[in-house]
């Protein structure tokens, strides 16, 4: 690298103290964020006290939230940023799935035991008649490559489960499958380096897929609603 070049490059290590272009870009999402009422997301069915979402998570924590103490650790314009592009993800995925499965549903709405609420992602009914619930998780690319070696996400699991679980009992699916997407794209050679998929596909390198049984999802759920 000519000595001119370099010196310009290294003088640009740090980025900008004061970026004003920046601020002005996440200051302006924030107030919309805001202002849309999204940091106060409501139930899935009025006057239920628990959310599926909440499933998984440690005994003092559900607690908390069901009694409406204030958050210790509020959401900040960086956990907005991200939620967003999960959100994006999902209505991508959605849209699609709807146009490849005519008939299929987003954000079902179920009730969950006696007090708790939730929505499943999509419920999907295929040309041969198969019942199947999809739950929808986004991850960073990091967590993802971490997935063939620690499978999906306990508490990711756990909520699909309980969603899926809830359905009216007509319309309960044969399947569940957790669709996971990473936020970035995994190099070719570390996706085969981390076998992401046995028979290497390109679409190993952003998502994965897990199917659950309704016997092995009626088990997690039953027990988790029963612990909730």
């Amino acid at each position: 690298m000519p000595r001119l070049t370099s010196s310009i490059i290294n003088n640009h290590v740090s980025a900008d103290p004061e970026p004003w272009l920046l601020k002005a870009v996440t200051d302006h999402f924030w107030d919309q964020y805001l202002a849309a009422g999204k940091d106060t997301k409501a139930f899935a069915v009025p006057g239920t006290r628990w959310r599926a979402s909440w499933a998984g998570k440690c005994a003092r924590a559900i607690a908390y939230n069901v009694a409406g103490v204030p958050e210790s650790d509020p959401i900040t314009v960086a956990n907005a940023w991200t939620f967003e592009i999960g959100t994006l993800v999902h209505e991508m995925v959605q849209e699609v799935v709807e146009h490849r499965f005519p008939g299929s549903v987003s954000e079902y709405k179920v009730t969950i035991g006696k007090n708790g609420s939730g929505h499943v992602d999509i419920y999907v009914k295929t040309a041969e008649g198969k019942k199947v619930v999809v739950e929808m998780k986004t991850i960073n690319g990091t967590g993802f490559r971490m997935m063939p070696r620690e499978g999906a996400r306990y508490m990711g699991i756990i909520q699909a489960s309980v969603n899926a679980f809830s359905m009216p009992p007509e319309e309960q699916p044969d399947e569940l499958i957790l669709l996971v997407f990473s936020l970035e794209m995994v190099n070719a050679g570390k996706a085969r380096e981390f076998r992401l998929h046995p028979d290497f596909e390109e679409y190993a390198r952003v998502g994965a897929q897990y199917t659950f049984s309704k016997e092995e999802y009626t088990i997690l759920a039953e027990e988790e609603i029963l612990r909730m």
